[in-house]
């Protein structure tokens, strides 16, 4: 018996130690996920600038209003095309020259659009105000008013394109407040027509009804 315990307590301390002792595997440590990047930080290449210049140009006819600097502009971005594979250093410079006369074409092509909008709104507005739209659609009116404070905004900041529509949206309200008012003139005139010709025609009957009285007096 005696030698049966000298025999189980070693084993026992073995086994305690190999429990306690022996270290776990460690747990896999997973990679961090990778930052997003937000649209805002990805940097735009010189030739993705040009293009994009180039297709608003393009979009809105630009060209007409500056054609010698966008003739130019073609001539180096064709250029730049053509050494993007074999030399894109000399295609970075083309790109940028590019650029540059591109953004001289937007500068004059919306200049030119906006100070039609400008004009055209000014006349639109002054119809309004002419029927007092500004208190018969003055929803519509100081929406107007609003769009362009803020277009003229954008355009002092060269935001040329933004400004451009917020002319646009200018221009649309002050029309559909002269709309507005217009209906609302021509409903009023209406009814005043309507009101008139009512009270002529009971003027003429009540003429009718008192030479009728005097003809039956006069036979009495």
């Amino acid at each position: 018996m005696k030698n049966v315990r000298r025999f189980l307590l070693p084993a026992a301390v073995i086994v305690v130690l190999v429990l306690t002792g022996c270290p776990t595997a460690p747990e896999p440590v997973e990679d961090p996920p990778p930052e997003e990047v937000a649209p805002e930080d990805i940097p735009v290449t010189e030739q993705e600038e040009a293009r994009s210049l180039r297709d608003t140009i393009r979009r809105y006819e630009l060209d007409q209003y500056a054609v010698e600097e966008f003739t130019e502009a073609e001539e180096y971005y064709e250029e730049a095309e053509a050494l993007m594979e074999e030399d894109p250093e000399a295609a970075t410079e083309s790109y940028i020259a590019a650029i540059a006369l591109y953004e001289q074409v937007v500068r004059v092509g919306f200049g030119e659009l906006i100070d039609a909008l400008k004009a055209e709104i000014a006349e639109v507005r002054a119809e309004a105000e002419g029927i007092r739209a500004d208190v018969a659609a003055r929803s519509e009116f100081e929406q107007g008013v609003e769009a362009y404070d803020q277009a003229e905004q954008l355009e002092m900041e060269a935001s040329w394109e933004p400004a451009y529509h917020g002319f646009q949206r200018s221009l649309e309200f002050f029309q559909d407040s002269y709309g507005i008012a217009r209906e609302k003139r021509d409903r009023a005139d209406d009814a005043m027509a309507r009101a008139q010709e009512v009270r002529e025609r009971t003027e003429r009957e009540v003429l009718e009804m008192e030479d009728e009285l005097e003809e039956e007096l006069e036979e009495d």
